[in-house]
């Protein structure tokens, strides 16, 4: 079954909080690439956890979540609040492009 092969394995949290930072552009391509991470993951052969958090109620990428065939069913967590309020802060390590350090491996 996929989402207890989900519930085992890593969870991986995707930081939805910078929509207002973002042109309508740059929204449309992430709700796009979350959805592609969504796909991805659904093929994968050990998949994992996967959390969207910081998506408030009405916001741009809520709705174009929404609008894809079968969001709201799709096996993943979607939180209003942030990342940092709903897991303990030392089992997070927060990946991002503008890092200086390249992250190579991953316990």
């Amino acid at each position: 079954d996929f989402k207890a092969r989900c519930a085992a394995g890593t969870t991986v949290v995707i930081d939805c909080e910078w929509e207002d930072h973002m042109t309508l552009k740059e929204q449309k391509s992430f709700a796009q690439q979350l959805m592609y991470c969504y796909s991805t993951n659904r093929g994968a052969t050990k998949p994992v956890r996967l959390v969207y958090t910081g998506i408030t109620d009405g916001s741009p990428t809520q709705e174009r979540l929404r609008k894809m065939s079968g969001f709201d069913t799709w096996p993943l967590e979607v939180m209003e609040g942030t990342y940092i309020d709903n897991f303990p802060k030392e089992k997070l390590v927060y990946l991002t492009a503008d890092a200086d350090e390249v992250l190579s491996e991953f316990d």
